[in-house]
C-alpha cells in the first residue's frame, strides 16, 4: 500500500496575524435626510482617511502576497496561518523581519501625525464627528501590529504516556487529516501552475484584431518568481509536476519582456512551448469533491 507523503515532516506552520486600525464606523439611518425605508439603509463612515494608513494597508497587502508566494494553505487551521517549506525558512523570516521595521516606521510616521489627521477628519466629518471613536495616542498605537508565530503539527506523545489506546486513536485521525492536507497541497500546486501557465499562453497569443497582446515585464517576474520555488514548495514531491515546473522555467531561462514584444517568432516560440506545458496540465487534472472543513463559530460561506 502506497504511503500518502506528510506535508508536515518538510513544513512548519507561519502565524501571520496583522493588526491596523479599524476605520470605518456605523451611522444611523437617522443622520440623513431621506424618503427610503431607513430600516433598508446600512451607514459607515470613515473616521481616518491618509496616506501614512494607506500606505500601511497597502504593505500589509505585499506582504500577504509574499507570505502566499511562498507557502500554501493549511486547511487544518483557520485563515491566517501556512504551510511554510523548511528550505524556505531562512529566506521568508529574513523577509518577515525587513517587513515588520518597514511596517514599525509607516506606524511612526502615522501616530507622530495622529493628532493632526484627527483634526482634519474633524472638520470633513462635521455633525457626524464623534470624539469617542478616537483612542489616545498609546491605545491608538497599540492597534497596530505584526505577529509570526512558528508551530508544529503531530500527536503528542503525553497523550500515549496517558493511555495507549488514546494516542492509537488520535493517530488515526492525524493521518486522515495529512492524507487531506496533500491531496490539497498537491490540488493548489497544480493549480497554481496551471494559473500561471494559462495567463502566460493568452498573453503570448494574438488578440482578435490578429495584433500581439500587452506582455508587461511584471507578468515575467512573477512567472520566473513561481517556477523558481515551484519544487520547493511541492511537499508531496509530486515529480510530473516538478518536471513541467522546470520546463516552464527553462523556456524562460533567456527571455525579457522586450525581446518578447519585438519579436513575433520568439513570441511564437515561446507561446508553443507554454501551450505543450498547457496540455499535459489539462491532462493531469483529475475532477474531485471538495471536502469542506468547518471551524465552530463561523458561519456557512457560499
Amino acid at each position: 500500500m502506497e504511503t500518502t507523503p506528510n506535508p508536515f515532516d518538510h513544513a512548519v506552520c507561519l502565524s501571520v496575524t496583522l493588526r491596523r486600525f479599524g476605520t470605518q464606523r456605523k451611522v444611523p439611518a437617522t443622520a440623513v435626510d431621506t424618503d427610503a425605508d431607513r430600516r433598508l439603509l446600512r451607514l459607515s463612515k470613515t473616521i481616518l482617511d491618509c496616506q501614512e494608513l494607506q500606505a500601511i494597508a497597502q504593505l500589509d497587502t505585499a506582504i500577504r502576497a509574499y507570505v502566499q508566494s511562498r507557502c500554501l494553505a493549511n486547511v487544518l487551521f483557520r485563515p491566517g496561518i501556512y504551510l511554510l517549506p523548511e528550505t524556505l525558512i531562512p529566506e521568508v523570516d529574513t523577509r518577515l523581519q525587513q517587513f515588520a521595521d518597514q511596517r514599525a516606521q509607516l506606524v511612526d510616521t502615522l501616530c507622530a501625525g495622529y493628532a493632526s489627521e484627527q483634526e482634519q477628519i474633524r472638520i470633513a466629518l462635521g455633525s457626524l464627528y464623534d470624539p469617542l471613536d478616537y483612542p489616545a495616542p498609546e491605545a491608538f498605537r497599540a492597534c497596530f501590529g505584526m505577529d509570526l508565530q512558528y508551530l508544529t503539527v503531530s500527536v503528542p506523545r503525553l497523550l500515549e504516556r496517558v493511555s495507549a489506546q488514546l494516542f492509537a486513536r488520535e493517530a488515526e485521525k492525524a493521518q486522515i487529516q495529512v492524507t487531506e492536507v496533500a491531496r490539497r497541497v498537491e490540488d493548489a500546486l497544480l493549480a497554481g501552475l496551471k494559473e500561471t501557465v494559462d495567463h502566460l499562453v493568452d498573453r503570448l497569443t494574438q488578440g482578435p484584431d490578429g495584433k500581439p497582446k500587452t506582455f508587461r515585464a511584471s507578468l515575467l517576474d512573477h512567472a520566473r518568481d513561481f517556477f523558481t520555488v515551484f519544487k520547493e514548495r511541492n511537499l508531496t514531491g509530486r515529480l510530473d509536476l516538478n518536471e513541467l515546473a522546470e520546463q516552464a522555467q527553462q523556456i524562460l531561462a533567456h527571455v525579457d519582456a522586450p525581446a518578447l514584444r519585438q519579436s513575433d517568432t520568439l513570441r511564437s516560440d515561446v507561446g508553443k512551448g507554454f501551450r505543450e506545458i498547457q496540455t499535459q496540465l489539462d491532462a493531469a487534472i483529475i475532477p474531485r469533491p471538495i471536502r469542506q472543513i468547518r471551524f465552530d463559530g463561523e458561519e456557512d460561506r457560499a
